[in-house]
């Protein structure tokens, strides 16, 4: 996936769910967006950069392998 259509299905999730208005989403840059993703929800510390995102998300077909490999590399940091 390109940064373009990661950060579009994460927004469209975000909104799906319910967790973050559509409004403030819309704002965020893809940048934003996918870096949002990429802190330690328990030790707040980052554990991938934006370039290492990209570069993990080149190799997914849609969000949920993105996610699935997300969670791999954050279990382990």
């Amino acid at each position: 996936m390109k940064p373009s259509e990661l950060a579009e299905q994460m927004k469209e999730r975000q909104v799906k769910l319910g967790i973050v208005p559509k409004e403030i989403l819309m704002k965020l840059s893809d940048e934003e967006m996918i870096s949002s993703y990429l802190t330690c929800a328990e030790c707040k510390t980052d554990f991938l950069t934006y370039a290492e995102a990209v570069s993990l998300a080149e190799d997914c077909k849609d969000i949920e392998e993105f996610f699935d490999k997300l969670d791999l590399i954050d279990r382990g940091h």
